[in-house]
């Protein structure tokens, strides 16, 4: 278990979080959890993989691969302070001379439903499943 100082908690297992908490109230939600990948050159832009876990990784110092993507991530965590450092490194396992345009992203399994957030200074958008899409419209990629 990782923790802060101002009550943030959080637990992890092989490749996901376990338990995630404020201030001793678990807050984990049965949602996908931890690092997710997607290739951004992908026609269809439906492929979003998680990593399987190499076998000498474990949860605060994660090694593992994406084999579909070919694609190894080491990523480290660390307690500090008012909050949890992750450090890390994504690499390109294939033979490929060319180069690739991924998006990793790293999710945390809480239900942000009813939740705002904004794409813009002043604009808010109401979070709700289903909705991740819109994220990349409003940017102005056409999905």
């Amino acid at each position: 278990m990782l923790a802060t100082e101002n009550g943030l908690s959080i637990g992890l297992g092989d490749s996901e979080v376990t338990s995630l908490s404020v201030n001793g109230t678990e807050i984990l939600s049965d949602a996908f959890s931890g690092f997710l990948v997607r290739d951004v050159a992908e026609k269809n832009h439906n492929g979003i993989y998680s990593f399987v876990p190499e076998g000498y990784s474990v949860p605060t110092a994660f090694r593992a691969a994406q084999p579909t993507l070919g694609l190894n991530l080491s990523a480290d965590y660390k307690e500090n302070g008012n909050h949890i450092a992750v450090t890390g490194t994504i690499k390109d396992a294939t033979d490929s001379t060319e180069g690739r345009s991924v998006q990793l992203s790293y999710s945390l399994p809480v239900s942000a439903s009813g939740w705002k957030w904004s794409t813009e200074l002043n604009v808010e958008q109401e979070v709700s499943c289903g909705k991740a899409s819109n994220v990349y419209k409003s940017f102005g990629e056409n999905y």
